[in-house]
């Protein structure tokens, strides 16, 4: 089932059975809305943006409005969390959001999604595995169009956003003419595991590299709910400056 709610930003159709993103929207009537907040700051009216892994849309639609003027390419690959992308997209009255169902990494072709369970009772849709293939094996998940970020040919990028569950590297090597001519601000979620290895890679291409932790719930919520689900759990990303734009920032560098 999926339910339209009122959030901070806009009105959003969530899956009753998403555990993560769908239940903080329909708790707190926002999602990540610290790192929506940060990532404000840095968007002009004008902007052209890639938001790579952007689920059901919280963050493309925010994108929207405030670059209103420019335009915000969406890329998800699963198939129902696509659908809903799209649906946001509309109920929120955004043309300037062009929504692509692809995974972005190194290269294109084919590739699994899994962990991507639509019946569960549960699932966090967020944390879906993509796998580079088209061999399906006994873990099962189904195939999909997998895209890299060189093959859109830009001509311009403003930010390139990437949650894609430890891709991140993979989407970076499919967007070095992108990063190297364009020179966008990134905002990539970084996991413990590969943080070190992403960051080496980034900085390759004359970056400033800072640390962005958050955590996951805000006391000071859009619906006042004082409960916090998540335990205390902490997001982290990394922001990404080209060394020129010498933009002045309180983040750790790291």
């Amino acid at each position: 089932m999926n339910t339209l709610v009122n959030t901070k930003h806009g009105n959003m159709f969530i899956m009753d059975n998403d555990s993560v993103i769908g239940r903080n929207l329909d708790k707190y009537g926002e999602w990540a809305d610290a790192e929506l907040s940060s990532l404000g700051k840095m968007i002009r009216d004008d902007d052209w943006i890639v938001d790579v892994g952007a689920n059901i849309g919280t963050h493309s639609v925010y994108f929207a409005k405030k670059a209103k003027d420019g335009v915000v390419f969406a890329f998800e690959p699963q198939m129902r969390v696509f659908q809903l992308l799209c649906a946001n997209v509309v109920v929120n009255d955004l043309p300037n959001v062009v929504t692509l169902q692809a995974a972005v990494g190194a290269c294109c072709g084919p590739a699994i999604a899994r962990n991507t369970d639509f019946t569960a009772k549960e699932n966090n849709f967020g944390a879906a595995v993509i796998v580079p293939g088209s061999e399906i094996d006994d873990k099962g998940g189904y195939i999909v169009n997998m895209v890299s970020v060189d093959s859109l040919q830009l001509k311009r990028c403003d930010l390139l956003k990437a949650d894609i569950e430890g891709m991140e590297y993979d989407m970076i090597c499919g967007a070095e003419r992108t990063i190297s001519e364009l020179r966008p601000i990134m905002y990539l979620e970084a996991h413990k595991q590969n943080i070190e290895k992403l960051c080496k890679k980034v900085k390759e291409f004359r970056y400033d590299v800072f640390l962005h932790a958050t955590k996951m719930f805000n006391e000071n919520n859009f619906k006042n709910n004082k409960e916090d689900i998540s335990e205390g759990y902490i997001e982290t990303n990394i922001v990404c400056i080209p060394t020129e734009r010498n933009i002045k920032t309180n983040l750790t560098q790291i």
